[in-house]
């Protein structure tokens, strides 16, 4: 699939074996997040509440490199979970730049879990499994995008 890459190619990322339950439930919390940063920023903007420089740039950066494929995997994932499946094999294209993009994302994430565990934030941190999730998702992304190796499964 073509698309607007540094190269206008999309790099199809193949994620195999992922557990359903823990796929569905970091795209709940990540959504959980991102709308809690959303009230937050509004009530910077209408004077009513300080965002310290740290969690806004956060912010700015988690919208921004969240979007993309969200939907795409959000479908995939929802019908694994309607049909039951334990395991899902997620296939999403991705621009090149995914491969420095998502790490970042994982790193902010992981920053934004640190201010919901210091009560910064009254969404709760990522459990361990859902952590440990977004980790290996990103060594896969820069695995296959930036490497080009075969995508390995899960680990279980």
């Amino acid at each position: 699939m073509t698309g607007r890459g540094d190269n206008g190619v999309l790099r199809r990322v193949r994620l195999l074996g992922v557990p359903t339950e823990v796929l569905v439930r970091n795209l709940r919390h990540l959504d959980d997040l991102v709308h809690e940063l959303h009230i937050v920023q509004a009530g910077v903007e209408s004077g009513q509440a300080e965002l310290a420089p740290r969690l806004a740039a956060l912010m700015g950066e988690i919208l921004e490199a969240y979007s993309p494929a969200r939907d795409t995997v959000r479908d995939q994932a929802e019908a694994a979970q309607g049909q039951g499946r334990p395991v899902v094999d997620i296939e999403v294209d991705l621009p090149p730049e995914a491969a420095t993009a998502v790490p970042r994302l994982v790193d902010l994430l992981e920053q934004a879990d640190a201010m919901c565990r210091e009560q910064r934030l009254l969404t709760m941190a990522a459990p361990p499994e859902v952590a440990e999730m977004r980790r290996w998702t990103a060594d896969q992304v820069v695995a296959q995008v930036a490497r080009g190796e075969a995508p390995a499964p899960y680990p279980s």
